[in-house]
């Protein structure tokens, strides 16, 4: 008998399986040939099919997009600069091989900016999707990001975008390609649909005033794919055949438009969503008009996706909001509405810091000192719990929209805000027997 305390054996090692296979795939744009360039005045979307590869799995986490982008100045000498995080992509469409849509995600460059906001790792891949205000003020990186600049006008910068909403996004599950009907040829199809240039550049120096577009050359979509051994999936198989379906939990983005007109205070914002597991809202107050020639802009609050409501300024004619609080039915939340009395604007940046679990953490809106007046949202959770239980809010089971009431601290003098909602609901795709979709409210388990 050994003399050892078995704690204090080590576990034993365990060859993994040979037949397990994992690759990495570069795909092309099946709307372009090996020198397409994109552009917003061109060919303004980017279209992806996936294959139906055989016994494989996508991993969504390792799934990307990349390219290379470039200025393309009307005037010679004027230079330009992309907006923090390259958001040049207003909208995402994502596909089912059958054709049912899983994914429609209107202004997609603002939804990139807020998550960018309250990314709690903002700082580590910065550089990966060119977003430098982590490194605002030190000079090594101030460095990297003129260099960016500069290169933005010659060659071009290379640029990975991380896809923000749908099944490739915050899920740990991998999706089975291979079980997705391929009647179109494809498992499944992502459309990125171009922002107009004035939406995410601006001039670098107050004399670039010029007309100016940009490029993207170089365009693929990254994909980490593992195939499993014939026997393996012929199990998945059968029990697709014995009736059963394959679920794949996702979090899907839907944006609501609205507006507070000159002369306004207060106002009812309506939401309109019918969802089984609302999970949270976020709402940005954003100027209505604007302009289509912008030069030197405040690098990450540039003028025409600038976020309002965080500060008043009687030059620009704008007004902060002073209280909130979002309704529904006969529950408000929260139970008391936000009031203001302060102009640092700090406790909605508390009331959403708690709203998205970030205690404790440093995203860019905690991170730097009076970020938050320039970055103002109002957030707000109805998860009562953070776990995979569906416990949001049914917006479906009453039939009265979720409402906004919000109030500035004096009416509107200037031109309409233009008030744009994003709500994050649970939904859960399930693949049937022959490869049909479908899309359900509500996050099921599964196991």
């Amino acid at each position: 008998m050994s003399a050892l305390p078995s704690s204090l054996y080590t576990s034993p090692k365990l060859n993994g399986l040979k037949s397990i296979k994992t690759s990495s795939i570069s795909l092309r744009p099946v709307n372009s040939s090996t020198n397409t360039q994109f552009s917003p005045d061109g060919n303004n979307i980017v279209s992806f099919h996936i294959p139906a590869y055989s016994n494989s799995f996508v991993s969504p986490k390792s799934t990307f997009l990349s390219f290379i982008a470039k200025a393309v100045p009307t005037v010679g000498g004027q230079t330009f600069r992309m907006n923090a995080g390259y958001p040049c992509v207003e909208r995402l469409v994502i596909k089912a091989g059958s054709g049912m849509t899983i994914v429609d995600c209107d202004d997609y460059h603002i939804l990139q900016k807020l998550l960018q906001n309250f990314d709690p790792e903002y700082d580590g891949h910065g550089t990966l999707i060119g977003d430098y205000r982590a490194h605002e003020g030190k000079a090594a990186a101030e460095t990297r990001k003129d260099t960016d600049d500069v290169d933005f006008n010659g060659d071009g910068v290379t640029i990975q975008h991380n896809i923000l909403a749908g099944i490739f996004s915050e899920s740990d599950a991998y999706l089975p390609v291979g079980l997705f009907s391929a009647a179109g040829g494809h498992a499944l199809e992502i459309n990125f649909y171009l922002s107009k240039a004035h939406m995410c550049m601006s001039g670098i120096t107050s004399s670039d005033t010029g007309g100016f577009s940009y490029n993207l050359s170089n365009t693929t979509l990254q994909l980490e794919l593992v195939q499993l051994p014939e026997s393996v999936n012929q199990k998945l198989n059968d029990q697709l055949m014995s009736g059963d379906k394959v679920s794949i939990p996702m979090a899907n983005y839907r944006s609501h438009k609205s507006y507070i007109p000159p002369g306004s205070k207060s106002v009812d914002i309506t939401i309109s969503e019918s969802a089984h597991d609302l999970e949270s809202v976020m709402s940005v107050l954003l100027p209505n008009t604007t302009v289509s020639t912008t030069n030197t802009q405040k690098y990450g609050n540039e003028e025409n996706t600038g976020f309002l409501g965080g500060k008043t300024d009687s030059g620009k004619s704008t007004q902060r909001v002073v209280e909130y609080q979002y309704g529904h039915a006969d529950r408000y939340y929260p139970a008391q509405k936000v009031e203001l009395k302060t102009k640092d604007q700090r406790l909605a940046l508390m009331h959403a810091v708690k709203n998205l679990d970030l205690t404790g953490k440093k995203p860019y809106v905690v991170d730097k000192t009076d970020a938050w007046k320039e970055q103002f949202c109002i957030v707000q959770s109805f998860k009562t719990s953070q776990d995979d239980f569906l416990n949001g809010l049914n917006t479906s089971a009453v039939a009265a929209p979720l409402i906004l009431r919000l109030s500035l601290e004096a009416p509107l003098t200037g031109n309409a805000y233009r008030v744009v909602t994003f709500v994050k609901q649970n939904q859960t795709l399930y693949i049937f027997r022959g490869g049909m979709t479908s899309l359900t409210d509500g996050m099921v388990s599964s196991e």
